[in-house]
């Protein structure tokens, strides 16, 4: 049976790299979504089979799925892989850095035991068992803090270095934080905490049978101790902010200019760009594509978190950082994207100031979390060339319903709506919570009929004209009748204000959220 195998082995060594590169694509069916299949056994057979033999180790097919995108984690262990590696051999096949936050760092002993009992649950743990565990788990997660505090750390050293052997190849950047139930597990040989006992240490992936996200479906006398799912989440937020600061430092001190940055983190929202080491030398003059997608820990006095309270401070603060981002590449940002990936479930709000520069190239925007209307609409109208707006979510200041025809009028006065020489806005209104009901509406609008998507016609199912939104809607693009006389969006978006005016006004500092 060995002679078997190995006679197997050898047939496949001598097969011509072009076919064992179709083989690899036959088995990974995608290379450009690999990264959600980096753990499987199909990716880690891969990664074997290429220390079999030169051939597969030299075979770009390989190198190219399996070195495209690499995972870099803010600790010892991985640390110490970089420092010993010869990356500059694969770098020309590494087209995305992901960084990301180590899993929920550091917990209080209780629910750390809590999770290691309820997910382990063959195994007995004695009491010295668990503290063992902790100290271990506490020691990692302490140097974890002390290499991300020191901006002039060997982490730091070590990630610029890095960064500057792959050089401009980079296409993207993305900082992540892993759901507890999809953290990383990775195994290393060197790391520092303790010696293997034969019971499980290290933070496992597990599952919280109440999650923080819900609470707002329950009376607020019932709120009483944090869940264990905000304690996870508020625990990699802090480590969330470190690794922001930590990465930005990095790309300043590297001198690459990267063109795709995704951030899709647990973040507290306490950071301030202009106090990050580096920050006015970080290069996003090649930027083209911004996806923020943060989430801040939503424990119940975050969801009923009052005027000027901590939770609205930390919101308006995160909101700023965002801003500070587009700022630094206000000259070359093609697409912008706020919650996107469905991750921005804590209470982070955008924007939260006026459009102040030029966004010469901006087509595309994405806003799929907490809106501020009022000043949404002054960044719809002031972006001259946008293309596409996707829009999803619920208001996060300002009256629920009303404000709504901000962004309506905004759209329907857009350059490429109304303007001399207009190219079409397609817009795309998402589950738009509106009063108790959402709006979904698709469609490309424009005043060149050529280039608009056929108008909706009312619905006659419907016993009266109020009752058909999308027909209401766009009579409103397109100026068919005034708002005041527009029954089916008032059925929707409420009465108007004595002082409303149907015309944008110019914005006045007030729209700001401070």
């Amino acid at each position: 049976m060995a002679s078997h195998s190995q006679h197997n082995a050898s047939n496949l060594v001598r097969l011509p790299n072009e076919l064992l590169a179709d083989i690899v694509e036959g088995l990974l069916f995608d290379c450009d979504k690999w990264l959600r299949h980096w753990n499987t056994p199909t990716f880690r057979n891969l990664k074997s089979l290429r220390l079999v033999h030169r051939t597969f180790a030299e075979c770009d097919s390989f190198n190219h799925v399996l070195f495209r995108t690499i995972v870099l984690e803010p600790t010892r262990a991985t640390l110490t892989c970089l420092q010993r590696g010869e990356f500059s051999r694969v770098a020309k096949f590494v087209r995305c850095v992901t960084f990301t936050t180590p899993p929920s760092l550091a917990l209080p002993y209780q629910d750390y035991a809590k999770i290691l009992y309820d997910t382990h649950l063959s195994l007995v743990f004695t009491s010295e068992d668990l503290k063992s565990g902790y100290h271990a788990y506490m020691t990692d997660a302490r140097d974890t803090q002390a290499l991300l505090r020191d901006p002039e750390s060997e982490l730091k050293q070590a990630w610029t270095k890095f960064l500057k052997t792959l050089g401009h190849r980079i296409e993207r950047v993305k900082l992540l934080s892993y759901r507890c139930d999809k953290i990383r597990e990775a195994k290393h040989l060197d790391t520092l905490s303790k010696e293997d006992t034969g019971k499980p240490w290290q933070l496992p992936r597990h599952s919280h049978k109440e999650k923080d996200d819900m609470l707002h479906f329950r009376p607020l006398e019932e709120f009483t101790e944090p869940t264990a799912d905000y304690l996870c989440k508020q625990a990699t937020a802090v480590t969330g902010d470190k690794l922001i600061a930590m990465v930005i430092t990095c790309l300043a001190a590297s001198g690459v200019a990267i063109t795709n940055f995704n951030i899709k983190l647990l973040m507290t929202g306490d950071i301030v760009c202009k106090d990050i080491p580096g920050w006015d030398e970080l290069d996003f003059s090649k930027l083209r594509v911004l996806h923020l997608s943060p989430e801040m820990p939503a424990s119940q006095r975050y969801y009923w978190g009052s005027a000027g309270s901590h939770a609205e401070k930390m919101k308006i603060m995160a909101g700023g950082f965002c801003h500070d981002l587009l700022d630094k590449c206000h000259s070359s940002i093609e697409n912008f994207a706020f919650g996107i990936d469905r991750f921005g479930l804590g209470v982070l709000c955008w924007p939260t100031r006026l459009h102040t520069l030029d966004f010469p190239k901006l087509t595309h925007l994405s806003q799929m979390t907490n809106i501020c209307p009022r000043t949404l609409a002054h960044w719809i109208l002031h972006s001259k060339n946008l293309q596409f707006l996707h829009l999803s979510g619920g208001v996060c200041q300002g009256p629920g319903r009303a404000d709504w025809r901000f962004v309506f009028d905004a759209i329907a006065q857009h350059p490429n709506v109304s303007g001399k020489t207009p190219k079409g806005l397609r817009v795309g209104l998402h589950s738009l919570q509106i009063a108790c009901t959402n709006l979904t509406y698709y469609g490309v609008i424009c005043k060149d009929a050529s280039i608009a998507t056929k108008r909706h016609k009312f619905d006659m199912r419907l016993r009266h004209r109020g009752e058909d939104m999308r027909f209401g809607l766009e009579a409103h693009f397109y100026g068919d009748i005034s708002l005041k006389e527009n029954i089916a969006l008032l059925s929707r978006i409420g009465p108007l204000p004595p002082d409303h005016e149907d015309e944008i006004q110019a914005t006045d500092g007030d729209e700001t959220i401070e």
